[in-house]
């Protein structure tokens, strides 16, 4: 397998060879670390929504447990907040193509 090139700091590495085809990064930690950070930050413009959305079932969750209730500072959302959230995430996975792996 012919080396590649790291897109962060620009050396060359052998990548690692079931993942070859997928692999843009050497091995290096900082170099992962920059590339999880950047599909990160892609993921995040691609979803903007979904913080919101977490925070809203999280919300939900901690009020439904009755000793864990006694925060003033958290008000679950209302039914109709809930039936939104439900219909997102179902369009949501709808729109999402399915990958095949090659």
């Amino acid at each position: 397998m012919p080396k590649k090139r790291c897109l962060f700091c620009r050396e060359w590495f052998e990548p690692y060879l079931p993942m070859a085809k997928l692999q843009r990064v050497c091995r290096t930690s900082k170099c992962r670390r920059r590339f999880k950070r950047m599909l990160e930050r892609a993921r995040h413009r691609r979803h903007p929504q979904r913080r919101k959305e977490r925070r809203a079932r999280r919300v939900v969750r901690f009020n439904s447990r009755p000793s864990w209730s006694t925060a003033s500072s958290c008000t679950a959302p209302t039914g109709e907040t809930m039936s939104m959230l439900t219909l997102q995430r179902t369009q949501r996975n709808r729109a999402t193509p399915k990958r095949r792996r090659a």
